[in-house]
């Protein structure tokens, strides 16, 4: 058995050196200990103080006297040359925008649905100038009552506008960069438009990342290391840290899970009563569209045929197209059968549109005029729009013979007046 009386003298020093020195690395290791601990309760005492003085819902909110409308379109063209002759000039165009007109109310969601080829996805890049504007205006009004007539205005004048005009796109495997991480993607519009100091951008992000439902240890991966719905918060969470006014969405959901597809629709609003932000808002699935939007506008062939409230469009649908829209919509009923309405024919190039009505050569309803005359806009109730000679202002037989009965009684007493 080891003793240590059997040590000699210079093992017995060497043996108390050692033990010596464990005892010190022990407390030193223990003081690391309580300095570590103290350098992170004060590392997270200064992300929270960041974090309040930065926070991306603190400065959120509609002001009181801030204008109704926030984005009034009127006429709106997006044509592309198709053909051009020896010389350069446009021989014939396709019409993906064709005269569109609509007003967003600030803080509101309009909705904009269509089969694929309408143009929706033209209209909402048209807004934004990520095309030049044919023809029309897209006028953009901040909270302080500025108006901003967006075909006017070039690009360093547009500059100052992209932190309020932001875009989310519809894939979310194409639109992230793969070589940069969730952190370098959401910070390089903050820190090229300035929205915090340096030295704040890092808690900022993680900030805007906490309310977008993004953990903080995401901040160093990469968009390969994501699911499909965790890249689309990663999209939202890009746009939405400049603290825009007006988003468009372009289709959020479309490649998402019906699960992933709620948990995103209920940011999106969530994120839009805690910042008063504005959405346009993109698809062709009209049950999201029923759900998040305040106002729905069809398009058909680059034009709006019918525009109204959600309640409005989905219990009055009134335009033949809209109506064959809604039948399409699975019922969530096992018991009930959908019954889809089938349109007859194909959908016509917008290159080359017929002439009057764009929907004749498919509506079951179609008459002389619709093939001759295009329609123009009617209100129907107040706040709903419908383009169809349907309903077209025509004085009934009745109408008219109580006209001329009102017209006989007033000349009979105008001549026994005389």
């Amino acid at each position: 058995m080891f003793s240590l009386l059997s040590l000699s003298q210079s093992d017995a020093v060497t043996l108390g050196v050692f033990m010596g020195l464990i005892i010190v690395a022990e407390f030193c290791y223990i003081i690391y200990l309580f300095y570590s601990d103290y350098r992170e309760r004060q590392a997270k005492l200064e992300e929270a103080e960041s974090v309040e003085e930065y926070d991306l819902v603190s400065t959120g909110g509609i002001p009181e006297n801030a204008p109704q409308y926030i984005l009034n379109v009127k006429d709106l063209k997006q044509w592309f040359p198709v053909n051009r002759s020896f010389f350069g000039k446009p021989k014939s165009f396709l019409r993906a925008v064709d005269g569109v007109s609509f007003d967003l109310e600030r803080g509101k969601t309009i909705g904009i649905v269509g089969e694929s080829g309408c143009g929706k996805t033209t209209l909402g890049r048209t807004i934004l100038r990520l095309y030049d504007i044919t023809e029309g205006s897209a006028v953009y009004t901040d909270e302080k009552g500025n108006e901003y007539e967006l075909a006017k205005l070039k690009r360093k004048q547009l500059q100052p506008l992209r932190t309020q005009l932001q875009l989310v796109f519809q894939d979310p495997y194409s639109s992230l960069p793969p070589r940069m991480t969730v952190g370098a993607i959401i910070s390089e519009a903050v820190r090229v438009h300035k929205i915090v100091p340096k030295s704040k951008v890092h808690n900022y992000v993680l900030n805007v990342m906490k309310h977008c439902g993004l953990q903080p240890h995401y901040y160093d991966r990469y968009p390969h290391e994501f699911s499909g719905g965790q890249r689309q918060r990663i999209c939202i969470a890009r746009a939405l840290a400049v603290k825009p006014k007006l988003v468009i969405c372009d289709e959020p959901v479309s490649a998402l899970d019906v699960s992933i597809q709620a948990q995103v629709i209920n940011l999106l609003k969530k994120l839009q009563r805690q910042m008063g932000i504005s959405y346009m808002f993109i698809s062709h699935d009209l049950s999201v569209v029923k759900y998040i939007s305040d106002t729905i506008a069809v398009m058909y062939l680059g034009n709006i045929v019918e525009m109204g409230s959600t309640a409005d469009i989905c219990t009055n649908a009134s335009h033949p197209y809209t109506q064959a829209l809604f039948s399409a919509v699975p019922v969530p009923n096992p018991h009930r059968k959908a019954k889809p309405e089938v349109l007859q024919g194909e959908l016509p190039s917008p290159a080359n549109p017929p002439k009057g009505c764009k929907f004749h050569t498919r509506c079951k309803h179609c008459m002389d005029c619709c093939t001759e005359t295009e329609p123009q806009m009617r209100e129907l109730t107040p706040g709903h729009y419908v383009a169809c000679h349907l309903f077209d202002e025509q004085p009934s037989e009745e109408a008219v013979e109580q006209g001329n009965d009102v017209t006989s009684v007033d000349e009979n007493e105008q001549e026994q007046k005389d």
